[in-house]
């Protein structure tokens, strides 16, 4: 079929995707970091590149594993929507029946410009509008900014408010049109935007006092680093930190340590651009610093309750990098020094 001769070229005529080591062997309690590379010189496919590959395990299970890479030109611009490969739609808090319009917390969505020209989004909120018929009249999710612009390799965060009228679950679904591009090459382009949430009653149930499930049992990501990487040079004490509830105007804080887990000294910086960090609901102390071989540094996050009701969900990036050594400077007066010494021994 067209779909195995495509599959064919890209293994063997554009080798777009490799994996190493593809197999080995591996001892009780060993482990193994499996690298999937993808090499983006090609735009054959209108730079679109899917392929399968099969993973087996010896008198044990197998996994199929989907890897997908887009190549793009300087001056092209692409949307990425970041959301759970199994089902492709974003599923935001559960928000309690009644809640007024001023209460309802704001929920946030991300988009990814992954391209290096800035482009411009609109997303169609007609079919939002149009539920109104199904709601007695009444508007249950509200999208405050569905318009904007992205500038190139940043985010955009859509602001939702949900306002349900019963305890069920409720789905929406948005297309999003955006463009950008080089001047005279512009393209537009179309996608969709799903949206699941839950509305609950809170005489009844609050979904907010359930309790996660324990690592062990695989149904969430751990709040901390489990394997470590061969390459890497720091790691973070918690990867996750779960506040809970706060109230408005208060103020809560946790420390996460970052560890220099190498045998040089590595510097520090926090995503200091983020919308939460520049809005100032989330401070991190220190936002940047070096950390000694093999030392730690702790790092406070505080969040800050003045602010419009909101969940706070999100990923604030810290870049790690090996520290340049500096080369101690030379004294020239002890250079000249040194040649006098040296022409009085001879």
């Amino acid at each position: 079929t067209m779909d195995q001769l495509k599959e064919n070229r890209i293994i063997d005529e554009l080798k777009c995707f490799d994996v190493y080591p593809r197999a080995g062997v591996l001892s009780s309690g060993e482990s193994v970091t499996i690298n999937f590379t993808y090499t983006y010189e090609n735009r054959d496919y209108d730079g679109c590149h899917e392929l399968k590959v099969l993973l087996k395990v010896a008198q044990g299970k197998q996994y199929w594993l989907r890897l997908k890479g887009v190549t793009l030109a300087p001056s092209d611009c692409c949307l990425y929507r970041c959301v759970p490969p199994e089902d492709s739609a974003h599923r935001i808090m559960p928000v309690a029946v009644g809640t007024s319009v001023d209460q309802a917390p704001v929920q946030t969505t991300e988009l990814l410009n992954v391209g290096e020209a800035d482009l411009q989004y609109e997303v169609d909120v007609s079919s939002l509008k149009a539920g109104r018929d199904d709601n007695f009249g009444f508007q249950s999710m509200v999208l405050e900014n569905p318009m904007g612009t992205i500038s190139g390799r940043s985010t955009a965060l859509l602001r939702w408010r949900f306002l349900p009228l019963e305890a069920k679950e409720y789905f929406y679904s948005c297309k999003i049109k955006y463009s950008g591009g080089a001047v005279g090459q512009a393209v537009t382009r179309e996608d969709t935007i799903r949206v699941y949430c839950f509305g609950y009653d809170p005489r009844t149930e609050n979904p907010h006092t359930m309790t996660m499930p324990g690592i062990k049992t695989g149904l969430v990501p751990p709040p901390y680093q489990l394997l470590r990487m061969p390459a890497q040079v720091a790691a973070l004490s918690h990867e996750k930190v779960a506040l809970g509830r706060i109230p408005q105007r208060a103020v809560v804080q946790e420390t996460v340590v970052l560890r220099n887990t190498c045998d040089q000294a590595v510097e520090f910086q926090w995503e200091a651009s983020h919308p939460l960090l520049a809005s100032g609901v989330v401070r991190i102390e220190p936002l940047n610093g070096r950390i000694a071989p093999q030392s730690f540094e702790s790092v406070k996050v505080v969040v800050e309750g003045g602010c419009a009701p909101c969940i706070v969900e999100q990923q604030i990036a810290v870049l790690v990098k090996l520290a340049a050594v500096t080369q101690p400077k030379r004294n020239n007066r002890s250079r000249l020094e040194s040649r006098l010494g040296g022409g009085k021994s001879r």
